[in-house]
């Protein structure tokens, strides 16, 4: 609505603005920067399951179901399948299962759709950052800065792993709880003002957004550092405008206001800790202070710490296998120079840092967030492109400040180089995403850039395994005879009783959920077996028994065809057959449908009187079914 431009006296009025112009105007910008970040990875729907902890965590995992009341119980004690505890990590994998199964689908659309809006989320970050802290001037700036800087990590190869990796689903749900306990924590000095209550409301919400992201997959550790930073950075801001810097109760106050966060996060550290110390089937306990002493861990920290400084501003060959730090260097002259520059770089700003806090403290963020991902009780460590998925944010509100705190022609000139870097990025990430695809692709791009002999050998041989443990023994016995390695050895080690692996272990957890009654993963289970070994008789058998006990008489006609019909492998014993098929009949003839139950009896009696084994009791058995059948019609 606009006012006349002119007043009766001839004195001109600017117009009203609408209501709520920089709030749409920031919401425009949240979805573009949400559009963009679905670009490159618009294929990822398409992705498989790859063999880099989705066998542990979703495909061979005999905890995973639809959300229940058991499996809730399960997920708040369970530390130990992923040697964490993530109760609401497991959720989030029961939720999304409840609609997609073991298809690896619905995994892929929500890593997708999280992406999208945690890139939203970075950008409402980076402005509430840019609005509280930024240049007074040039308000109209800050929207673009801030999706600049959200573009750049939405964007940058370093997300293709948390984006095509179904496994990599926890990392972005933390990531959204982190980031909204962020805004949570900046909202709360916002009101500083306030009535005490609404400011507690707000610092309250921060904390348990905090405690659900540690929850979910503790990544977000290092964050205490960073809340502590906003009230350093609070206490510069009002200092220089004059106004009292704290709450009442001052230093003390806030202080005591960080147990909030403080004890969540001591609590899963501890547990974190803890777990990580037990062994598993699938984990190996962690190295001994006796083989990985003190000086040896500080010194691939240092070296992981430098690493994440320099690397995401040069994203090539980028692999989720590392081995930049396998073998640490003897010497120390590597250490050294990684020491003498995060360290100096750390002092130089510290020394000079007026005029120039924000960079200082956003450098000692970096550092902070960075902390828990130095692999300090692992070894061998590979510093992965998904631990840097909140550091990374500190890195984008850099570049957001930078465009902001520019001048004249130079902001013009900065916007413009960003849009070129953030457009090579996504072409970038685009291509790194390619190799999530399958396993295939997967492990090849980890054997053509290991560059060390041990994770070469290591990955060919998970990846020979693989393939057999499928039933694709052409293709495993191609890849050991390219690596070199004995193919005879690893196929014994991934069949049993000459059916696959994966196969065997489909069944067994299929049948485990069977006596739980769990009759939804249990089909997805039998089916998963059935598709690997299309001639194994014995989970079709399971599979129709499942079905006739469930009343689902078709179905288990349809499945115990299928297991008769197979090649003869453990073939099905009379006996067993004659139960199956008089439950099944039975289940026909309870839903009204007695000529069918008579047939299937005909068909089966015919069969077993065909048969080497011609089972007289069974068939006998089965005779007096269909008297009794023939005698109801």
């Amino acid at each position: 609505m606009r006012q006349s431009s002119k007043t009766g006296s001839g004195e001109r009025v600017k117009p009203v603005p609408p209501a709520g112009g920089p709030r749409r105007l920031a919401w425009r910008w949240a979805l573009l920067v949400a559009v963009l970040a679905c670009g490159p990875a618009r294929d990822v729907p398409t992705f498989e399951f790859v063999a880099m902890d989705d066998d542990i965590n979703l495909i061979f995992n005999p905890h995973l179901g639809p959300p229940s009341v058991e499996r809730l119980q399960w997920m708040f004690t369970d530390a130990t399948t992923m040697r964490r505890y993530i109760p609401l990590g497991w959720l989030s994998f029961s939720v999304v299962y409840a609609w997609s199964g073991l298809s690896p689908v619905g995994y892929h659309f929500a890593n997708v759709g999280l992406h999208a809006v945690n890139s939203a989320l970075v950008f409402a970050v980076l402005l509430a950052l840019l609005r509280r802290y930024g240049a007074d001037g040039e308000r109209k700036w800050l929207p673009p800065a801030a999706g600049l800087g959200a573009a750049w990590w939405a964007l940058h190869p370093f997300r293709a792993e948390t984006i095509g990796w179904a496994s990599g689903l926890m990392y972005g749900v933390a990531g959204a709880f982190a980031l909204l306990s962020v805004l949570a924590y900046l909202r709360s000095w916002r009101v500083v003002e306030a009535p005490r209550a609404r400011r507690v409301r707000w610092l309250v919400g921060a904390a348990l957004l905090y405690s659900a992201s540690l929850l979910t997959y503790p990544i977000a550790l290092g964050l205490v550092g960073v809340f502590l930073l906003i009230d350093a950075a609070e206490f510069q801001r009002a200092a220089r405008r004059g106004l009292t810097p704290w709450p009442p109760g001052g230093w003390r106050r806030v202080l005591l206001e960080k147990l909030l966060v403080a004890v969540p996060c001591l609590s899963v550290f501890a547990v974190t800790v803890r777990a990580g110390r037990a062994a598993s089937a699938f984990w190996p306990p962690p190295p001994p202070w006796s083989e990985f002493g003190f000086w040896m861990r500080v010194q691939q920290a240092v070296e992981a710490w430098f690493y994440y400084v320099w690397k995401p501003w040069w994203p090539t060959g980028l692999t989720p296998v590392p081995a930049w730090l396998i073998e640490l260097d003897e010497r120390g002259a590597r250490t050294l120079l990684a020491a003498v520059l995060v360290l100096g770089v750390t002092a130089l700003l510290g020394w000079r840092r007026r005029g120039r806090d924000g960079l200082w403290l956003l450098w000692l963020a970096h550092l902070a967030v960075l902390v828990p991902m130095l692999g300090l009780n692992d070894r061998p460590y590979h510093p992965a492109d998904r631990y840097h998925y909140l550091a990374a944010i500190v890195v984008a509100a850099a570049v957001a400040f930078a465009v902001v705190r520019a001048s004249g022609g130079w902001r013009w000139a900065a916007m413009g180089v960003g849009v070129v870097v953030v457009l090579i990025l996504g072409f970038r990430q685009r291509a790194q995403l390619g190799y999530w695809a399958s396993t295939d692709t997967l492990l090849r791009r980890v054997i053509d850039v290991a560059g060390h002999e041990g994770v070469r050998q290591a990955y060919y041989r998970r990846w020979i395994f693989f393939h057999f443990a499928r039933g694709a023994n052409a293709r495993g016995e191609l890849l050991a005879t390219e690596a070199g390695l004995d193919a005879k050895r690893i196929a014994a080690e991934a069949t049993v009783d000459g059916v696959p692996l994966a196969a065997a272990r489909h069944a067994q957890i299929a049948l485990e959920m069977a006596r739980g009654n769990r009759v939804r993963e249990a089909q997805e289970h039998f089916g998963a077996a059935l598709h690997l070994a299309p001639d194994w008789r014995e989970p079709a058998y399971n599979w129709a028994m499942l079905l006739a006990r469930q009343g689902d008489a078709a179905q288990a006609w349809h499945r115990y065809r299928r297991a008769v019909e197979g090649a003869p492998k453990r073939e099905i014993s009379a006996a067993a057959r004659q139960r199956l098929v008089a439950q099944i009949a039975e289940g026909f003839f309870a839903t009204n449908h007695p000529a069918a139950a008579c047939r299937i009896l005909e068909q089966v009696i015919r069969e077993l009187d065909a048969t080497a084994e011609n089972d007289s009791a069974a068939a006998s058995g089965l005779r007096a079914q269909l008297e009794r059948y023939r005698a109801a019609k």
